[in-house]
């Protein structure tokens, strides 16, 4: 899942312009775990799968520092009924007014038409653009294809692959603030 975010203020690139910035996998889907919020999704057939949803320590404080500052929006490789469900059983749905999915727009990330169409919803060009994301390839390299800043969230100190450079690399998201206005 991913989150743009376009500012709706004075919060602005060094060339005056608005940006967004993109939130990948906020909220995590896990096998196990007693912290985590029971999700039902029903699945063909009538049947049910609890998965268990829980959000990072980092989030909501993130969340907040951007609100009123950018608007967010989710980029996701999914459906968009199961994300919006996702985003609001973790209490974050809130925080994004726009989902853009792949089931939506046809194509999912890395492909540059899911990006354009996120750009699109919220009205911004490329260069008024950050994504933040968890996966080099599909959230940060597919976005610089288009031109579009990326901030890798490596939370596990993966080491960067040849080939995709991310303007910044933050290791949670209480570092996006700062990583952010360093763009």
């Amino acid at each position: 899942m991913t989150f743009p975010v376009t500012p709706r203020s004075s919060t602005t690139c060094a060339a005056g312009r608005p940006r967004i910035g993109v939130l990948h996998e906020i909220v995590h889907p896990l096998r196990t775990s007693s912290a985590a919020v029971a999700l039902e999704q029903i699945v063909g057939g009538g049947k049910s799968t609890v998965v268990p949803i829980v959000v990072s320590n980092d989030v909501v404080g993130a969340l907040e520092a951007l609100r009123g500052a950018y608007a967010l929006a989710v980029i996701s490789n999914g459906p968009v009924d199961v994300q919006r469900l996702k985003l609001r059983v973790a209490g974050i749905e809130r925080f994004f007014p726009i989902v853009v999915t792949s089931g939506e727009v046809g194509f999912g990330k890395p492909h540059e038409r899911i990006f354009a169409a996120a750009l699109e919803a919220l009205g911004v060009s490329a260069d008024e653009a950050v994504m933040v994301g968890d996966h080099l390839e599909r959230d940060i390299h597919g976005a610089r294809r288009l031109a579009i800043s990326g901030i890798w969230l490596n939370r596990s100190a993966v080491a960067t692959a040849a080939g995709v450079d991310p303007a910044v690399e933050i290791a949670s998201l209480s570092e996006l603030a700062g990583a952010l206005a360093a763009i």
